[in-house]
């Protein structure tokens, strides 16, 4: 697997039904692995959190679609329009739908919107949603952060 740590970045890797990925995050963030089925684990910016009300995060959603019939970009798209009506007044930035993640067929998009905070800072979401070759498991990998710290990241893929 070609997979590069940057410096100041802690590593997760896993391998699920034969399915290896993996993801960085910074080395004084915090990362919990869930044991619930659909969320594989999250890794939080503790300190955001007391200065702007919620934790930067990167996270992990494994979701079983193995009983759905419905074509990939059908799936996609049904997740991305649960995104949509989540975050109440959401704004699509982008939607790329010709994505090729590890070889496989994906979708990725960023989404903005204004939480009901008092804080009233814009949060940019960043979703990559790829099925695994054998259409067991669908991958949702999401970076959330103040669209100010968002736009300042290192380039995402």
């Amino acid at each position: 697997m070609n997979f590069n740590v940057p410096d100041g970045y802690t590593p997760e890797i896993s391998t699920i039904n034969k399915f290896i990925f993996g993801f960085c995050y910074p080395k004084d963030w915090v990362f919990t692995r869930l044991a619930e089925q659909t969320q594989y684990g999250v890794a939080v910016d503790i300190q955001s959190a007391d200065n702007i009300g919620f934790g930067r995060n990167v996270n992990v959603v494994i979701d079983d679609i193995s009983k759905n019939t419905s074509d990939l970009s059908a799936i996609y798209e049904g997740a991305l329009q649960q995104v949509m009506l989540i975050f109440s007044k959401a704004k699509l930035i982008f939607k790329d739908e010709d994505f090729i993640f590890q070889g496989l067929p994906a979708l990725r998009y960023r989404v903005d919107w204004l939480p009901q905070t008092e804080e009233k800072q814009v949060v940019s979401l960043y979703q990559i949603q790829v099925a695994d070759k054998n259409r067991k498991n669908l991958y949702i990998i999401s970076f959330t952060a103040l669209k100010e710290d968002f736009e300042k990241s290192r380039p995402l893929i």
